[in-house]
C-alpha cells in the first residue's frame, strides 16, 4: 500500500472513519443518513474542459423510479473516475470555475492518484449507463487496495467508458516523441489536440513539453496505446529536466529511446538483474 502523497495526510484523515461505499449502491433512492460519513475510493482516470456542448442525462424523480427527466446541462469540467471497489465508471460534473476549484483543492491532484470522493451523491445517468455523481466537498488523498484490480475482460459491457487495471505486466516502447508547446499539467492526459480543451486550471512555469510514446503489451486492450503526458514524463525523465526551457532540439531523441528500454527491461525483469518486484502496473480507460 504506498504512502499518502505530500502532506495531505491530514485531509485523508478527515475521511479515515467514512464508511465506504461503491458507486453502484448510490442511487436516488438515497436519505440523507445513508449518504452522511461516507466515501467513494476512485481512480482519478480523465478530465476535460467543456466543448460547449451540453451533457444529456436522466434524473430520476421518484423513489420508485417511476417518473424519469430528461435533462440537458451545461459544465465547466467533466472527470472521469474509477470506483475501486466495483470497478465501475462515473462522472462527476462542475458547473463553475469556483467549483472546479474547490474539487481540486489539492495543486498535485494527477491523473491516475486515488482519491476519496465524501459523501457522494446520485445526479442522474447518461445515456451510456454511465452514473453521474455529485460531490460537496473536494478530492481527498487515498490509500487503496490492489487486490481490486481486474482485468478488461470481466468489467461490464453496457457502459460507454471502460477503465482496467493490471499488475505485473511487461511492456515495449514503440517510437517515441517530444510533443513540444502543448500542456504539461498534472491533471492533463493530453487526449485532446488542443491544451485549451483540458482539466487543468492553471499550468505553472513548467516547460511546455512531454514525451509521447507508444507502449506495447499483449495485455493492454487493442494491444497497445499511446502515452503523453506530464505524468508519462516522469517516470523517465530528472524533474530537472522537466522544469528546464528546453527545446526539442536540445534532446537527444535516439539517446533517450535506448534509457527508456533499458528502465523497461529493468522493471520487465529481462536484464538479468535481481529485484524484489518486478513488472508495470498500468491504470487506464478506453471508449468502445
Amino acid at each position: 500500500m504506498p504512502a499518502l502523497p505530500g502532506n495531505k495526510v491530514k485531509g485523508a484523515l478527515l475521511v479515515s472513519g467514512f464508511r465506504i461505499r461503491s458507486v453502484d449502491d448510490v442511487s436516488a433512492d438515497d436519505e440523507g443518513p445513508n449518504i452522511r460519513k461516507t466515501r467513494l475510493v476512485a481512480r482519478f482516470l480523465h478530465g476535460k474542459k467543456s466543448d460547449e456542448r451540453p451533457v444529456r442525462f436522466t434524473r430520476f424523480t421518484s423513489r420508485d423510479r417511476g417518473a424519469r427527466q430528461g435533462l440537458e446541462i451545461s459544465y465547466d469540467r467533466f472527470l472521469v473516475f474509477q470506483c475501486l471497489v466495483s470497478n465501475s465508471v462515473f462522472i462527476i460534473l462542475t458547473d463553475s470555475q469556483q467549483e472546479t476549484a474547490h474539487l481540486l483543492k489539492f495543486r498535485d491532484v494527477a491523473i491516475g492518484g486515488v482519491y476519496a470522493i465524501a459523501e457522494p451523491m446520485f445526479r442522474g445517468v447518461m445515456g451510456d449507463g454511465v452514473k453521474i455523481i455529485d460531490t460537496k466537498e473536494y478530492m481527498i488523498p487515498s490509500v487503496y487496495d490492489n487486490e481490486r484490480l481486474v482485468n478488461p475482460a470481466t468489467l461490464p459491457t453496457n457502459v460507454g467508458f471502460k477503465a482496467f487495471g493490471m499488475e505485473n505486466v511487461k511492456i515495449r516502447f514503440g517510437p517515441v516523441w517530444i510533443e513540444d508547446r502543448v500542456c504539461s499539467g498534472e491533471t492533463c492526459d493530453r487526449q485532446y489536440s488542443s491544451s485549451l480543451d483540458c482539466l487543468c486550471l492553471a499550468r505553472g512555469r513548467r516547460n511546455s513539453w512531454v514525451l509521447r510514446c507508444i507502449v506495447c503489451s499483449p495485455e493492454l486492450p487493442g494491444g497497445e496505446c499511446e502515452m503523453q503526458s506530464y505524468a508519462f514524463s516522469k517516470l523517465f525523465l530528472p524533474p530537472g529536466i522537466l522544469e528546464n526551457p528546453l527545446k526539442e532540439e536540445d534532446i537527444d531523441v535516439f539517446e533517450l529511446r535506448d534509457s527508456m528500454d533499458r528502465i523497461a527491461e529493468r522493471v520487465n525483469g529481462t536484464d538479468g538483474v535481481p529485484l524484489a518486484e518486478r513488472g508495470w502496473t498500468i491504470y487506464g480507460w478506453y471508449k468502445p
